[in-house]
Formats: structure tokens, sequence, C-alpha cells
């Protein structure tokens, strides 16, 4: 007969005995059928690819929200402007060097990174729209680039010109600040789009085109939840409220 409270007192008496037989047969188990569980594993992930994937943003979503919440003190909002939409809101390197940054951590998601190495200083958090005007305002003071830099914003404008009729606002939410405006796909598609443009500026390739249909203006935080309601990026239901 099963007798629970036995049992229970034998593992007490016994657990450091017991632990170090039980982990010793799984090490064993697991050199024995090491191409087995590797053969199980790789079709596992086949079949449950979509169920994979979404298990990882949903992981990765998290781990966001936890460094969002540390960085503006438990209150997750741009620290410039005040948004509080999660969909908008990023993470921003203060000092500037995201791009090197992420290079160095070989394109490991950031937020895990900075849980890993204890939330070092030297970031922020920002909506999308002002992480763009922070962007344009150091660029501004840049410099050798400045010549480039205005040539392609004279294509942005004539281009924003033409599908805002002159009005150049966010379709959405009214933003005039053309520093956190951007030229948006309607219909999804803009990483493709621009993969196929190769180095073509879109709005130089826009303008060769004469003007095709299938383009908007956008703020850079309507880009963002747009892609979020259209499942673009980070499609969990926890975001897409």
């Amino acid at each position: 007969m099963y007798n629970k409270e036995y049992f229970k007192k034998y593992y007490q008496e016994n657990k450091e005995k017991i632990n170090k037989r039980n982990n010793e047969y799984k090490k064993q188990y697991d050199l024995k059928n090491k191409e087995k569980k590797k053969e199980y594993a790789k079709q596992y992930d086949l079949k449950n690819q979509e169920k994979l994937k979404e298990k990882r943003k949903i992981y990765k979503f998290n781990k966001r929200i936890i460094v969002y919440n540390h960085y503006c003190n438990g209150d997750a909002r741009c620290q410039r402007c005040g948004e509080t939409n999660i969909k908008c809101l990023s993470i921003d390197h203060i000092n500037s060097g995201g791009r090197k940054h992420r290079k160095e951590i070989n394109n490991r998601s950031l937020p895990i990174w900075l849980i890993q190495n204890c939330f070092p200083k030297g970031f922020q958090i920002l909506c999308m729209n002002c992480q763009f005007i922070k962007r344009v305002e150091e660029k501004e003071c840049g410099g050798s680039g400045k010549r480039a830099y205005k040539y392609r914003l004279n294509q942005k404008m004539e281009v924003y010109n033409h599908y805002c009729n002159g009005d150049i606002k966010c379709k959405k939410c009214g933003m005039t600040d053309i520093r956190c405006l951007s030229i948006d796909h309607i219909d999804g598609g803009g990483r493709k789009h621009r993969k196929e443009l190769k180095n073509n500026f879109l709005p130089k390739w826009i303008i060769d085109n004469n003007f095709p249909e299938g383009f908007q203006v956008l703020c850079m935080n309507c880009q963002f939840k747009k892609r979020v309601e259209n499942n673009e990026c980070c499609a969990i239901d926890a975001i897409r409220k």
C-alpha cells in the first residue's frame, strides 16, 4: 500500500543521494539518446513552427515590458513627450551608437541583453516619433552628411506633398512634424519592397515611377501601431488591444 508520508520522509532524509542518482541517470540517458532527442526536437519544431514563433514573440514582449518599466520607474511612457501606447515605444541609446551596439551583440534581442547585463545606464524609453526627431537633430549637427541629408529631404517633401495633396501631415493622427513623418506601404510589404529596391532611396523611386498608388504618409508612431494591428510585427494579443 502506497504511504505518501513515508515516501515524503524518505525523500527528505535521502534528498542529496536521490538527486545525485537521478542526475547521473539523466546524464547517461542523454548521452545514449543524443541523436534520437535531436531528431525529436527537430520534428517537434517543424510541426509547431507557428506555435513556437508566437511563444517567442510573447517571451520577447514580456522582456521588453520589464525593460520599459525599469527605465521608466514602473510608469512605461516616452521620456520626451509622454506617449504611453506600448505599440510605439522603443529603447533608445541616449548617447547614440545603437546600430553599432546591436552589431556588437550580434543582433541579439536588446531587451534580453539589457536584463542579462543588469540594466546598464545609457538607455531610455522613447516613442518612435521622438526616436526619429532625435536622430534628425543629431544628423543636422553632423556636418559632413548635411548636403546629402538636405537632398534626400527635398525628395521626401516632394513625395509628402503629392500624397497629402499639399497639406503635409500624418493621415491617421494629423502629426505635422516632418522629422517623424514617413512613407507607408498601405497594404504592407514595405520591407520586401525595399529589399527589391536594394540601395535605391524610396522617395526617389516613387518620383521616378510617377507617384504610384499604394502609398500614404504616416508618422512613425502610427506606422508602428499599424504594423502591430496588421500582424506585421510583435503579433500578440497583449498589444493588439
